[in-house]
């Protein structure tokens, strides 16, 4: 039961408490009639080491009734309520009660009943719930004798924070005062016990992206409070830095801190990641980055070669290299054309069975040029195969290949064995979804190709086509009566030449 708080001691020990955090204020008393419409009230308590601005953040009771999503039934929007304190909200008959244990009280005709669940806000935050929002226990919910209907029920001794998560047995937080309408202890503040735990200090501004350096301040509620503070991710103590000044982080950081005060013991370990860009001026830079949830800035003008409907991926390359875009969550929103130059993509780099990926964690916005020409990068097969990470994703060109299905037909997601120049043997995947050329017959004579190089399984190497244009036929000198006097010609200076002679 609730007791007076009769020296200075135990105002003392009413700053802050608990081992969670403790947040704004809490409901420490309860009454549901047992016969009628009255009384019903609560009783709020200030477990916190300030005094709490209902004008700034206003008190807000919500109510779920039978099951329902919680709304707002109460707004206390001025006044402030004493670190320690508490005051009354219900109906007329709590008043006498309430002012005479020195409370203040706010009239409130309440008609919740035993199954209406509770929140309490403090502004933004929810600092407490009674019952479980979203269910209805019938007549209401109840344990070991204690019942939010028909009964006032009081916080046992040692419960100094809120239940944010709420609960379906009252007996786990509260006691029964009485069943028989009794106002019993409703204005008395509770009594703390035990060691209290200072605060988890939290951080400003909160973790998250982040395009330039940020100062973070750490703070905690509990008063005098030392807080130390690591940046690599390990668990502090306090034998780690000493918080002072506000911390600068300039790149991705694990931020934790604790904190620690004479009479508390140590908080639980606050943590917060800073997620800051390393810019990278080309996108062979960026492919030497490290895969996980380090963000990149890809400084340089960056061209559109290829794009597709399916994980809105696209192809880019510069000078240097060419990477793929994989944007399933579609951070990307503005339309851009092939050939587009985009500038300033953020995001994080990933494998996909072996292909490296980009993906962004942002839009880049408008492009910043347009028409760019594609060039693609002439090499042979064995190049191809050898040194397949330096073409990965970029446009090049292999000429002089024979499809082995030669008079077939194109189908999405299969492999096509081809030969260059009758030597050099690799294969063209139809990897791209929708392309023009599916369903179309694959050539039987030679053919040039120009596509994307694509990876699957961590070896396995592919060349695709981007559209039909990209596969060309090998140039072929026309025979026919011209074609053969041009031959022989032809054939004819160069004997005289190997002999010395023009004609």
């Amino acid at each position: 039961m609730k007791q007076k708080l009769l020296t200075t001691f135990m105002l003392a020990l009413m700053l802050v408490w608990g081992g969670k955090d403790i947040v704004g204020q809490i409901i420490s008393q309860y009454v549901e009639t047992s016969s009628g419409s009255i009384p019903k009230g609560i009783e709020i308590w200030n477990n916190t080491a300030t005094s709490l601005d209902f004008l700034t953040n206003n008190l807000i009771i919500k109510k779920g009734t039978n099951g329902g999503a919680p709304a707002a039934d109460y707004t206390l929007n001025s006044g402030t309520l004493a670190s320690g304190s508490v005051i009354v909200i219900g109906t007329s008959d709590m008043e006498v009660t309430a002012t005479g244990n020195g409370a203040a009280f706010f009239l409130k005709v309440f008609t919740f009943n035993g199954d209406d669940a509770l929140e309490v806000w403090y502004g933004a935050t929810k600092t407490d719930v009674f019952g479980n929002p979203g269910s209805d226990p019938g007549t209401g919910w109840s344990g070991n004798g204690v019942q939010t209907y028909n009964q006032n029920i009081a916080l046992k001794s040692g419960f100094i924070d809120g239940d944010t998560d709420g609960w379906t047995d009252p007996s786990l937080r509260f006691e029964t005062v009485c069943s028989d309408n009794c106002l019993t202890g409703f204005g008395i503040a509770p009594v703390a016990s035990g060691t209290p735990t200072a605060a988890t200090p939290t951080f400003s501004p909160a973790a998250g992206l982040y395009y330039t350096t940020q100062n973070v301040t750490i703070s905690t509620i509990t008063p005098l409070a030392t807080i130390y503070y690591t940046t690599d991710g390990t668990d502090p103590d306090n034998t780690d830095t000493e918080y002072t000044t506000p911390v600068a982080v300039s790149s991705t950081t694990n931020l934790k801190a604790i904190a620690y005060a004479t009479g508390f013991d140590p908080s639980t370990i606050g943590s917060a990641i800073y997620s800051i860009p390393i810019e990278v001026a080309d996108i062979a830079t960026l492919r030497g980055g490290t895969t996980g949830t380090t963000v990149y800035k890809l400084t340089g003008e960056a061209i559109l070669t290829f794009q597709q409907t399916f994980r809105n991926q696209k192809f880019i390359q510069d000078g240097t290299a060419g990477v793929l875009i994989d944007d399933p969550s579609g951070f990307f929103t503005t339309v851009y054309n092939v050939g587009d130059g985009i500038t300033g993509i953020y995001g994080t780099l990933t494998l996909f069975n072996g292909m490296l990926e980009f993906v962004p964690v942002a839009d880049p916005g408008v492009a910043t040029s347009v028409g760019n020409a594609i060039v693609p990068v002439i090499i042979t097969a064995t190049e191809f195969l050898t040194n397949f990470d330096n073409y990965e994703s970029r446009v090049v060109e292999i000429q002089d290949l024979i499809f082995a299905d030669g008079g077939g037909s194109f189908v999405d997601g299969i492999i096509y064995p081809v030969t260059e120049a009758g030597l050099t043997d690799f294969n063209f995947r139809t990897t791209f979804f929708a392309v023009d050329y599916i369903g179309t017959t694959i050539p039987v004579k030679a053919v040039n190709i120009v596509g994307i190089p694509n990876e699957r399984f961590g070896s396995a190497y592919y060349l695709t086509a981007r559209n039909a244009a990209d596969i060309t036929g090998t140039p072929v000198i026309p025979l026919g009566t011209s074609g053969i006097i041009l031959a022989i010609l032809l054939i004819s200076a160069a004997l005289f030449i190997r002999r010395g002679k023009l004609f």
